[in-house]
């Protein structure tokens, strides 16, 4: 639950920063300070598997100068300067927003859902996910689906990454700031995802990415020091030593300190 509060303390940063009418440029770098904060989950996770690959471990050093580099760089910024005024939604701008909620219906119905449902029938059991899982594959594992949905994903990321960025510099109201929190934290767990799954997973270790390269088999989610990060609402006592929430808090302080 601690590790949890780092997304929920930087969501309020990220609303009310978003309601202000005229922010400053270092209101509008806070901003999305925060936003980056909030994706520190998946963040953590993804710097973790860029690290394994590299048969390397100081992820925690990375992580800890990542921060610290963010922390400075908006405590020495101009807090006086003015930013520039949001422009107006072009018609460029309209087709790309239609564009990202199309292909995002896309993935949905062809993937997300179906692979989604699959994760709940491990519920009754891994033996009925993994049949489960070896049906769907046929579909989305084919030659013509499967590089689709990786080109469907790509576009996400690209488009959702602009859409994200014109939208740090307007004012918003809640839904808008949750749909901004969750689109960054979302971009970045799809990378860290498909990293896992196609770098780490199918080329690197050479195994089935099914159920059991999910929880970690044989070690399992709480019984690997380094697989614990993939589940950090139930981190219990290490969640006090996680490097998410000190990173999270140090956010908190000087973001807060903008409003």
């Amino acid at each position: 639950m601690l590790v949890y509060s780092v997304p929920v303390a930087n969501f309020w940063i990220i609303y009310r920063l978003g309601q202000l009418q005229q922010p400053c440029r270092a209101q509008l770098r806070a901003r999305a300070s925060a936003h980056r904060a909030f994706a520190t989950p998946p963040l953590f996770t993804a710097i973790g598997v860029l690290f394994y690959l590299l048969h390397s471990s100081s992820d925690y050093l990375v992580w800890s100068a990542l921060w610290l580099a963010i922390l400075f760089a908006t405590l020495f910024a101009s807090h006086d300067m003015p930013a520039a005024p949001a422009r107006k939604e072009s018609r460029a701008s309209e087709w790309v927003r239609s564009a990202h909620g199309v292909s995002a219906l896309t993935i949905l119905l062809v993937f997300l859902g179906p692979h989604i449902a699959n994760h709940l029938t491990a519920i009754w059991s891994a033996d009925l996910h993994k049949a489960v899982m070896n049906g769907l594959r046929v579909v989305y594992r084919s030659t013509l689906i499967q590089p689709a949905l990786v080109g469907l994903v790509s576009f996400q990321l690209v488009t959702g990454g602009a859409l994200l960025r014109t939208r740090l510099v307007g004012k918003t109201d809640f839904f808008g700031s949750l749909q901004t929190a969750s689109g960054a934290y979302l971009g970045i767990f799809v990378i860290s995802h498909l990293t896992a799954v196609f770098i780490l997973g199918r080329q690197a270790m050479q195994v089935d990415t099914n159920w059991d390269f999910a929880i970690g088999v044989p070690a399992g989610m709480m019984g690997d020091p380094w697989n614990v990060r993939l589940v950090p609402p139930i981190r219990s006592p290490s969640c006090f030593s996680s490097p998410i929430w000190p990173a999270g808090c140090a956010t908190c302080c000087w973001a807060a300190a903008l409003l």
